[in-house]
């Protein structure tokens, strides 16, 4: 299927070109897609050869360029889903984005410096019935030491779980 531009005419209905509006003054607020918008005016479909970007979101855009379509001044992604039918998304500017992770702490990754210090444990199962009556398997690592502990257990609970950290 040939991703063409396909033109889109604003209504004049319940504020479709207020929408419109609205949709290119936040994409021209955001730094890349402006790059994105100014460099697909500039080179229409013919997609430029830039091998350094000033930023991952950039090169990102830029790998999306044949998928990207400017429709009345508002920039498009299209894409066939996987059922074959073409969709058209409004590509939205980082501080949309952004938002929704305010007040969220960074990630720390956690470094073990001794054995014991960080452990996970996890069930896995239901599997078959074994003649002790075990039917699941919970497996303990030892992040320091990389020690896989497999502890075949009746139920799956966590009173069995912190009973196999413990005593094994």
């Amino acid at each position: 299927m040939n991703l063409k531009e396909v033109p889109l005419r604003c209504r004049k209905k319940n504020g479709a070109i207020e929408q419109y509006r609205s949709l290119n003054n936040e994409q021209l607020k955001d730094e890349d897609i402006k790059w994105m918008i100014d460099l697909k005016k500039s080179q229409k479909d013919k997609k430029p050869k830039i091998n350094i970007f000033e930023n991952p979101v950039r090169q990102i855009l830029y790998k999306q360029f044949d998928n990207l379509v400017m429709v009345e001044g508002v920039l498009y992604r299209h894409l066939e889903d996987r059922n074959g039918f073409l969709v058209t998304q409004f590509v939205l500017p980082k501080q949309t984005n952004s938002k929704k992770n305010e007040g969220l702490a960074e990630l720390l990754y956690l470094t073990p410096c001794r054995p014991n210090q960080l452990i996970t444990t996890d069930f896995s199962g239901p599997f078959k019935t074994t003649s002790r009556g075990n039917k699941y398997l919970q497996i303990i690592a030892d992040h320091s030491t990389k020690l896989m502990l497999l502890c075949p257990t009746k139920v799956a609970k966590p009173i069995t779980a912190a009973g196999n950290v413990v005593d094994e």
